[in-house]
């Protein structure tokens, strides 16, 4: 969550402070696409998949996330993350439970992700 709290702040508009650029940076090395648009495409998931890569390298830990060279599942698409497979021994939470501090949470919608 360090890592996470350091981002704190970045905003894709932001090209004066960087913030445009850092999003770049969460497209290449959270999800393996330069080529998308930080104003243009959403970045949570790269971004979510950059900072378990950041913190996997700096810990050496191995917290799942989602191969860049992927063919079947996107890291810059959510709902990828939404595979109970991924996730031996994980739990689906109901509206009224709190998630732990620091969980990866995929939302559902009635009408769609």
């Amino acid at each position: 969550m360090k890592i996470v709290w350091g981002e704190l702040g970045v905003y894709e508009r932001d090209k004066k402070n960087g913030g445009f650029d850092k999003v770049k940076e969460y497209y290449k090395d959270g999800a393996g696409q330069s080529t998308l648009h930080p104003i243009d495409n959403a970045w949570c998931s790269s971004f979510a998949n950059w900072a378990i890569i950041k913190t996997n390298e700096k810990k050496g830990t191995k917290y799942s996330y989602i191969p860049l060279n992927s063919k079947i599942n996107n890291p810059a698409g959510a709902i990828n993350w939404y595979n109970s497979a991924r996730y031996p021994g994980g739990k689906r939470l109901g509206p009224t439970e709190k998630p732990p501090y620091g969980t990866l949470l995929i939302m559902k919608k009635k009408t769609g992700w």
